[in-house]
């Protein structure tokens, strides 16, 4: 039993050739009279080569959605550089994507008009697991940009145009393939 015990713990990440990733996230919400603290979700899928262990690219896309009940969705399409420290089944490791958001207006909220803009999220982690499948837990801080303009309710003939700059902070986990 010990040594099959032993073996499984083997060290087992692929250190070159192509990757693959899937990750969800957490948005946290800021505080103020336009998001009062709601969360947001989001999701990405990339793929990429790993030259070594220190150093993959790749590219990717995702969906954002940065304050919960709202409208507003972003699809971001990015580029990623990311690598792990040790050669070790459980490492720290760090991301940075950097991309850009498209935008889509909603008319269920009144959403006439929307502008992506530059993303970019550098992030920090480790990656766990001692099958060839890892997991991954990281946190990060989102930059994206983006203009959303709104109808009034009441007379329908003005508009309100908000351009943010969302600064949040993100949580995700996910699966590195």
């Amino acid at each position: 039993i010990g040594a099959l015990e032993k073996q499984s713990s083997i060290y087992n990440f692929k250190e070159k050739g192509m990757y693959i990733t899937a990750k969800v996230q957490l948005i946290s919400g800021n505080e103020g009279a336009r998001a009062k603290g709601v969360f947001g979700i989001g999701f990405s899928g990339s793929v990429g080569h790993r030259f070594n262990r220190f150093l993959g690219v790749g590219g990717g896309i995702g969906y954002d959605k940065y304050i919960w009940a709202s409208g507003e969705n972003l699809f971001p399409v990015f580029a990623e550089v990311n690598g792990f420290l040790t050669p070790t089944n459980t490492s720290l490791f760090y991301n940075l994507q950097v991309g850009y958001s498209f935008a889509q207006a909603n008319d269920a909220y009144l959403l006439t008009d929307a502008k992506g803009g530059l993303l970019v999220y550098p992030s920090v982690g480790i990656r766990f697991g001692k099958e060839d499948t890892k997991m991954t837990l990281d946190i990060g801080y989102k930059f994206q940009n983006a203009t959303f303009t709104y109808e009034d309710i009441w007379t329908r003939t003005t508009n309100s145009e908000q351009d943010l700059l969302f600064k949040r902070l993100s949580l995700r986990i996910g699966i590195y393939l």
